[in-house]
């Protein structure tokens, strides 16, 4: 009995184990560098043709998952750029921007395509508010 008990034992521990140390984590996976650290990518799918050019948008405040800067475009497209520089990470703000679109990444935002911003420019200097409820 005691024996049965011991082999039982063992076994589940041999299988706690290697579920434990598998590798079907993300952290052992290498994240890309000078990427958001969210972020992770998949696979480099992404064409140069994919680009996104000439856009113009207002830079949104997303509060969801600890907060994070997005752009909505004019024509009603959300995206997540994973490189925004700080004088643009303003809620409200135009901008005019163009943009390569990183389609193998993924986050835990959950909103919008992830894009990398090659220009960026301000429209105007005052920020509107995007979120008009009334």
């Amino acid at each position: 009995m005691y024996s049965d008990r011991l082999k039982l034992a063992i076994i589940f521990l041999v299988f706690f184990y290697l579920f434990c140390s598998s590798e079907r984590g993300t952290k052992n996976r290498s994240r890309p560098e000078n990427s958001n650290p969210n972020v992770e990518k998949i696979s480099p799918m992404a064409d140069d043709n994919d680009d996104i050019r000439n856009m113009t948008g207002t830079i949104v405040y997303n509060e969801i998952e600890g907060g994070f800067y997005g752009i909505k475009s004019d024509d009603g497209k959300k995206y997540n750029p994973i490189n925004l520089d700080a004088p643009f990470r303003k809620d409200g703000l135009r901008v005019k921007f163009d943009a390569n679109p990183k389609k193998g990444m993924v986050g835990i935002h959950m909103w919008g395509e992830y894009v990398e911003i090659i220009h960026i420019e301000t429209l105007d200097e005052s920020p509107q508010s995007p979120r008009e409820d009334k």
